[in-house]
C-alpha cells in the first residue's frame, strides 16, 4: 500500500516539471486542462467502484483510480510538450533529484489519512452506539464527496497564481484590492505579491463558499435517498456542521500547492505532524463531552489549523532567499 502511495506522489512530482514548463512558456492553462482531465477521470472511477470495484478494497481501488488517472495526465503532459521531453532513454537522476519529495509529499498524505479518519474510532472508543457512528459516517461520506470540488479546482488556480507571482502581474482587481487594503489600514506595505495572493485567496474561499452552500442545500435531499426509513437522522443535523470546512480546505488546498510549487514538501510533512496533533487532541477533547457534534466542530476546527499552518509555511517559503544570493 505505501509503495502505491509512493508510486502515486512520484508521478504526481514529475508532472509538476511539465506544470513548470506551461508556466514558463505563459501556458498554464495547457496544464490545468490535463489536471482537471485527470480529475474527472478520477471522480468518474470513484462513482463506478459499485460497479466495477466492489470486490476490491476500497483503499487498494483509489490507490488504483488515482494512479490510473495520474498517469493520463502525465502521459497527456508529456504528449504536449513532446518537443521539449522527448520520451526516449529513463533517466534515473530525476529519481534522486526528487526522493526527498516524494517521501515528504507521500508521507504527509499517510499522516492526513490518520487524523482524518481517527473521528469514527474515537466515536467507537468511548462507547457511542452504532446508530451514532453511522449517522455521522454518512454525514460525513457526503462531506468527503464535496471536497472533491475545491480538490478539483485549486491545482489550477495555485499554478495560475504562480505564474502571475513569477511574472508581477496585477490584475485590475488585485490593483483595487491593494487600494482598499491601503485605505483600510492606512499602510504602503501590501507588496505586489500579497496583492496577487490575496486575489487568488479570495478566488478559492469563493468556491469554498459556494460548495458550503450547495451542501447546505443539497445535503438533505441526498441524506433521505441514502437513508429512506430516516434510520440515522443524527446525519441531518451533522452535514451542515461539516460543510463548513468547505471553506478553510478550499484556502489550504490553494496555499498548499503554493508551497510545494515552491519546493516546500518538508514544511507540508512537517504542517501535517502539527495538524494531526492538534487534531487527536481535539477529538479526546470534544468527543467526549458532546459526541458526534463534538467530532464534527473538532473536524471544522482541524482543518482551520491546517489553513493556518499553510499560511505560515506559504510565508517562510515566499521569504526564503534563493540559493546564491
Amino acid at each position: 500500500m505505501i509503495l502505491g502511495i509512493f508510486t502515486i506522489q512520484f508521478i504526481l512530482t514529475v508532472d509538476i516539471n511539465y506544470r513548470s514548463i506551461a508556466d514558463a512558456k505563459g501556458y498554464p492553462w495547457k496544464f490545468a486542462l490535463t489536471d482537471f482531465g485527470g480529475k474527472l477521470i478520477l471522480v468518474l472511477l470513484l462513482f463506478l467502484y459499485p460497479t466495477i470495484g466492489d470486490d476490491f478494497d476500497p483503499l487498494w481501488y483509489f490507490v488504483f483510480a488515482a494512479g490510473t488517472s495520474y498517469i493520463l495526465g502525465l502521459l497527456a503532459d508529456s504528449y504536449i510538450h513532446r518537443k521539449l521531453t522527448p520520451i526516449g532513454k529513463v533517466d534515473f537522476t530525476l529519481l534522486k533529484k526528487n526522493y526527498q519529495s516524494i517521501f515528504y509529499i507521500s508521507f504527509a498524505f499517510l499522516v492526513l489519512g490518520v487524523y482524518s479518519t481517527t473521528d469514527k474510532l474515537f466515536l467507537k472508543y468511548f462507547g457511542y452506539s452504532d446508530t451514532t457512528i453511522n449517522g455521522y459516517s454518512n454525514a460525513y461520506k457526503l462531506f468527503e464527496i464535496a471536497v472533491v470540488v475545491p480538490g478539483l479546482t485549486a491545482p489550477s488556480i495555485s499554478s495560475l497564481a504562480k505564474q502571475r507571482l513569477d511574472n508581477g502581474l496585477v490584475t485590475p482587481v488585485g490593483k483595487r484590492i491593494q487600494k482598499f487594503v491601503h485605505q483600510l489600514t492606512n499602510s504602503k506595505k501590501f507588496g505586489q505579491n500579497k496583492i496577487i495572493v490575496t486575489e487568488w485567496l479570495i478566488f478559492s474561499i469563493f468556491i469554498g463558499f459556494v460548495s458550503t452552500i450547495g451542501i447546505w442545500l443539497l445535503g438533505s435531499p441526498v441524506l433521505k435517498i441514502i437513508d429512506p426509513t430516516n434510520k440515522y437522522p443524527l446525519s441531518f443535523s451533522i452535514l451542515p456542521i461539516l460543510a463548513l470546512a468547505l471553506i478553510p480546505i478550499s484556502a489550504l488546498f490553494f496555499f498548499g500547492n503554493l508551497v510545494v510549487f515552491k519546493d516546500g514538501e518538508k514544511l507540508t510533512f512537517y504542517g501535517q505532524i502539527v495538524v494531526m496533533i492538534a487534531a487527536l487532541g481535539l477529538y479526546s477533547i470534544l468527543i467526549p463531552m458532546y459526541g458526534a457534534y463534538g467530532a464534527a466542530w473538532a473536524t471544522v476546527i482541524t482543518y482551520t489549523i491546517d489553513f493556518l499552518t499553510k499560511v505560515y509555511q506559504m510565508r517562510k517559503v515566499f521569504d526564503k532567499k534563493p540559493s546564491g544570493e
